[in-house]
């Protein structure tokens, strides 16, 4: 069972992968989530909001390795779009980055194209998705 919370304080984190991953990402306009399966810590996301621009920003999603392939990924990334549109957000962007090294920038763009996500241009590493309340 996968179970999505934004986290408040960083000191709830306790897998220190995963808090390190926040504390890098924390900025005035982050909202950091931390995903647990079967109770335990297992991905983060770190969202910017940018509703002012009617914007939403994922700074980073990462799953450990020992749970990859169990849909948090996917799982994270559907919060991120559900937060942006309460938020009042019309797009959400994403720089891709395999920031562990673990997993190839091709694979990545990939998965965010079968998401629904497009590149902004030829030569960049962001991609968006138009986004809205259905």
């Amino acid at each position: 069972m996968i179970e999505i919370n934004q986290v408040k304080n960083l000191n709830e984190i306790q897998n220190g992968t995963l808090r390190t991953r926040a504390e890098r990402a924390q900025s005035g306009r982050a909202l950091e989530f931390i995903a647990k399966c079967d109770d335990l810590e297992s991905a983060f996301l770190s969202f910017e909001d940018w509703s002012d621009k009617s914007l939403g920003f994922i700074y980073e999603i990462y799953v450990l390795p020992e749970f990859r392939n169990k849909s948090l990924g996917g799982s994270l990334l559907k919060k991120a779009e559900d937060v942006a549109i309460k938020l009042g957000c019309t797009k959400l962007q994403l720089d891709v980055h395999a920031f562990d090294r673990t997993l190839d920038k091709s694979s990545l763009y990939s998965w965010y194209s079968e998401k629904g996500y497009i590149r902004a241009s030829s030569n960049s590493e962001r991609m968006e998705k138009t986004i809205s309340s259905k």
